[in-house]
């Protein structure tokens, strides 16, 4: 077995708890004298063994996983989110419509910051991925048991709409306006659509306004699941919460 090898494999013992940091240092310290960056690993080791946490047992860990290239995935680095009931603020008028988002882990991602900004209900259109997928579970850290995670029915959408609530498309045409130069309805619903074709046609009949996120770069493209937060920022900004 590579010498690498070996040594991952004692690290992730310390990560199951199954030793201690103390022994895995002791252990690795008689294999790498025979790796060239010895010094290196040491110290990433070293760190680990005196703090006795996770955060710093991940840096040598990582650094072995690209080396055996090994490939992970974003969500395996993620931890469990602990909620500070003490700061909690009731909802906002607020909704998000996820209209045919393909991927779980943009879906999660997505629940999570409309829970951290205080949206009421997240809504799963189309073949959006809902809380029957682990992956879309994982992704939100647990932010999923904090607001209520719907299936999209028209009849919801147009009783929230007689009610005063004004839906805003995210979407790049030449029709939407810069977000920040739109005064947003305190009632408000966002639809985000597919990662790829945007809103899809039968949603689209539900837009009032569209609206943009202005970028200075080349590409001029961002992840959904960061235009959904830049979006909440903003209609929390206008509503007074910063």
């Amino acid at each position: 077995m590579p010498i690498y090898q070996k040594i991952y494999d004692i690290l992730k013992q310390v990560e199951a708890k199954q030793i201690t940091f103390a022994e895995a240092f002791a252990a690795v310290s008689l294999l790498v004298g025979e790796l060239e960056e010895s010094s290196r690993l040491m110290g990433m080791l070293s760190k680990a063994a005196e703090t006795g946490e996770n955060k710093d047992l991940f840096i040598p860990l990582m650094y072995l996983e690209r080396k055996l290239s090994i490939a992970l995935k974003d969500e395996d680095f993620l931890e469990s989110m602990s909620a500070d009931l003490s700061s909690y603020r009731e909802p906002m008028d607020l909704i998000v419509v996820l209209d045919n988002v393909r991927s779980a882990w943009n879906i999660g991602n997505m629940i999570r910051s409309a829970e951290a900004f205080l949206t009421k209900e997240v809504w799963l259109s189309g073949y959006t991925a809902g809380l029957d997928q682990e992956k879309v579970v994982k992704a939100s850290l647990g932010s999923h048991e904090n607001l209520p995670i719907k299936d999209f029915e028209q009849q919801d959408l147009d009783f929230y709409k007689a009610e005063g609530y004004k839906v805003y498309g995210l979407e790049t045409i030449e029709s939407a306006k810069a977000m920040h130069s739109v005064e947003l309805n305190k009632k408000t619903i966002f639809v985000l659509g597919n990662e790829r074709f945007g809103i899809s046609k039968d949603m689209k009949k539900n837009i009032d306004d569209y609206i943009y996120i202005p970028m200075q770069g080349l590409k001029r493209s961002i992840n959904v699941g960061n235009a959904l937060a830049i979006s909440l920022y903003e209609y929390m900004r206008q509503n007074g919460k910063f």
